[in-house]
């Protein structure tokens, strides 16, 4: 593992980084209801630090990040193919004109097909998404993620929403790497995983993301801490 991790770039090398403090957050303080408390996203999953709850956290993520590494290997079994956007013809999605991510020669914007295969195969709570990238910018394009927990009609799907600058996925994306780490999504807890999308010459055209809702188990780890 420290092989690959000295084989990535800087910005891959940061991502990684990013991801590991990310996944755990350990905060302490004098005084406070959550001093010395192990966290997963500001979810206080132990009211005790100490190393034997540290390395059951530690595992609990391994197993996690290995759960959603074979998600994105699924995805990309999908995405298997020519992969490429077609800048000269423009597809509207949320009311802006993006471009056309094409897979095959078939149009990928608005066709959630691949993302529901995802969802509906994976056991609970899995969502992916396609993202093309446009300029500085990448969109979402195709997505089984859905707003506030919605569970019908494509009005309630998270497509055209950007990935933000300041997301460690944006800059793993843009340098050709892979970041992985928790994050909170419509009120609950994802393991996420976004891997670059590269045409035939390497370069960066957009990003294939999945994730696995973990807040139930996070719930169980926490009660598993608390009586252990």
């Amino acid at each position: 593992m420290f092989k690959t991790f000295m084989k990535l770039s800087g910005a891959g090398q940061r991502a990684v980084c990013a991801a590991l403090l990310g996944c755990v957050l350990v905060v302490s303080g004098c005084g406070s209801d959550q001093a010395n408390a192990i966290k997963i996203e500001n979810e206080v999953v132990s009211d005790k630090l100490d190393a034997k709850n540290k390395l059951v956290v530690d595992s609990f993520i391994d197993e996690k990040r290995d759960e959603v590494q074979k998600l994105s290997r699924q995805l990309a079994s999908y995405l298997n193919g020519h992969l490429y956007v077609d800048a000269s013809r423009m597809r509207e999605v949320q009311g802006m004109m993006i471009p056309n991510m094409m897979l095959n020669g078939k149009v990928l914007n608005n066709d959630h097909s691949i993302p529901d295969m995802i969802s509906a195969e994976s056991a609970g709570g899995s969502v992916a998404t396609i993202f093309v990238r446009t300029g500085n910018d990448f969109v979402r394009i195709s997505t089984s993620l859905r707003k506030n927990g919605g569970r019908v009609g494509d009005g309630d799907r998270a497509t055209g929403s950007l990935l933000s600058h300041t997301h460690p996925a944006y800059q793993a994306a843009l340098a050709g790497d892979t970041y992985i780490g928790t994050a909170r999504l419509f009120e609950s807890i994802y393991m996420t995983e976004y891997q670059p999308i590269k045409d035939r010459v390497g370069n960066v055209i957009g990003i294939q993301f999945v994730g696995k809702d973990i807040m139930s188990d996070v719930v169980l780890l926490r009660r598993r801490l608390r009586y252990a």
